[in-house]
């Protein structure tokens, strides 16, 4: 819903790309959850179906509704299974879900599933009864992601269903010279993915989207979100000082088409 945005990701088309496995990453509090949205609410605009994995059990509909998604038509799968107790659960761990994940590509009935966030999979050793907090597990969750997502990649391609997958940031310990950010999840979902789009909160009053309330009184409604496009193979590269800002609103609130045409001009330094 970013032309900028959208132009820059599939040649010949607009936005990111069926049949394809899209990571979004990003540090806290940057809109990652907010453009995935958008991603949605334009799916279903063209009247597709899409199903949200909510692993971390953060899905606002408030946020939803900002972003225009139809919450009534979005799946949200329940990722818990009932015991026999009344009463009692058990928790999905990381490979139900993803196989869960792959099920719903497979039935070729959602154009767009998003799974909110890789950094929310539970290992099933964290989920067993005789689970010791001090013993160190072998990197579970990335030895199901780098198992599951070649499967999830080829039955995408031939269902032509966009799978996004929404990642944090983590520091590394140590590191303080080179990368010192890390996606979780291993490092197969940086092969898999067709296109990653970084996103992060821009620093400042510049970052800030002021609007003046009906009293002439400033509002704070939102944020804007530096996207730089870190992997692509739907299109040609883009320059590494090429980045997009998009604004991320808190408040309902639709900017009219001058409010755009502004953006857009200040954007590409038309306007200063």
């Amino acid at each position: 819903g970013h032309d900028d945005l959208d132009v820059l990701l599939t040649k010949g088309a607009r936005g990111v790309a069926k049949g394809c496995i899209v990571e979004i990453l990003g540090s806290e509090g940057s809109g990652k959850t907010s453009l995935a949205m958008r991603i949605v609410s334009n799916a279903q605009k063209e009247g597709d179906v899409c199903v949200w994995f909510d692993v971390e059990r953060a899905f606002s509909y408030a946020l939803a509704d900002i972003n225009e998604v139809k919450t009534t038509e979005l799946i949200i799968p329940n990722l818990y299974k009932d015991k026999a107790e009344e009463g009692s659960f058990e928790l999905l761990n990381a490979s139900e879900i993803l196989e869960m994940l792959y099920r719903s590509v497979v039935s070729n009935i959602y154009s767009v599933v998003v799974l909110d966030s890789v950094a929310g999979l539970i290992p099933e050793r964290v989920l067993a009864d005789d689970f010791d907090p001090n013993s160190m597990g072998m990197a579970e969750v990335a030895r199901i992601m780098s198992t599951m997502l070649g499967k999830i990649a080829q039955a995408a391609a031939q269902t032509e269903t966009t799978v996004i997958f929404v990642n944090q940031l983590r520091d590394k310990p140590g590191e303080y010279y080179h990368d010192r950010f890390h996606s979780p999840g291993g490092r197969a979902l940086k092969f898999f993915a067709h296109q990653r789009i970084s996103v992060e909160k821009k620093q400042g009053a510049a970052g800030k989207v002021w609007i003046k309330d009906s009293e002439g009184h400033d509002q704070l409604i939102g944020h804007y979100a530096r996207c730089t496009i870190v992997k692509n193979r739907m299109a040609p590269p883009v320059p590494p000082d090429v980045s997009i800002e998009i604004p991320i609103y808190y408040v309902e609130y639709s900017p009219d088409d001058a409010k755009r045409c502004y953006d857009l001009a200040r954007m590409l330094q038309v306007v200063t």
